[in-house]
């Protein structure tokens, strides 16, 4: 399971990457957290609203910092 944040390194990016690492930890999860800041793969990708987070590659959220127990719930479908 991979999750990629797009953005370009603001405050809402850098909460939602810190507070996904801390679900995870908390949940015992494998799960990698890649930042993608370059803007160029931000617009290739077709982000409009940041921070984004992408969950193996499919778009799951954005415009603001996920809730916690959003997060669980992205683990949870995650699973297979």
């Amino acid at each position: 399971m991979k999750f990629k944040v797009y953005g370009g390194g603001c405050l809402k990016c850098d909460k939602t990457i810190k507070r996904l690492n801390k679900v995870l930890q908390e949940e015992g999860s494998q799960a990698e957290v890649q930042h993608i800041n370059d803007l160029d793969k931000i617009a290739s990708q077709g982000v409009l609203l940041t921070p984004a987070v992408y969950l193996d590659d499919e778009l799951i959220h954005q415009g603001r910092v996920p809730r916690e127990s959003e997060i669980r719930e992205w683990l949870k479908k995650g699973v297979s």
